[in-house]
């Protein structure tokens, strides 16, 4: 739990720092999340699009319904998006961890921003609304 939540700063700082060349942040509402981290990095057809995603995780908009108070399908202890608990959920282990606890970070060979990461975690963090 310690590293988690020392993780959880690190990237905080790289965020606020704007390390890394980062662009600007995105806002922690779903909408701007679907628009700006979503749609360009996971719903492709073949990953997390409309038509046969993996995992039955669509993330194409309107994707609340499909990962809010939704159970993994291969962590059936974590929900997909845990309202207001980052680390009991599993789309934040997937993008955020190096070594998630099942399969590989996601998205494959090209991790999301600092700033998208953020993002996402501070949405989590405030009770995933449907924004």
């Amino acid at each position: 739990m310690r590293a988690a939540a020392l993780r959880t700063i690190v990237l905080g700082l790289f965020v606020v720092a704007g390390c890394g060349g980062d662009h600007a942040p995105i806002p922690s509402r779903l909408a701007a999340i679907e628009t700006e981290v979503f749609t360009p990095s996971c719903t492709f057809s073949s990953c997390h699009g409309a038509t046969s995603p993996e995992q039955g995780m669509s993330l194409t908009s309107p994707a609340w319904g499909a990962i809010v108070g939704v159970r993994s399908t291969e962590i059936s202890d974590l929900l997909r998006v845990a309202p207001g608990d980052p680390e009991g959920s599993y789309l934040w282990h997937k993008i955020s961890n190096p070594s998630p606890p099942v399969g590989v970070r996601m998205p494959p060979d090209q991790p999301l921003s600092p700033s998208a990461i953020e993002a996402i975690r501070a949405w989590i963090a405030a009770g995933a609304a449907n924004n």
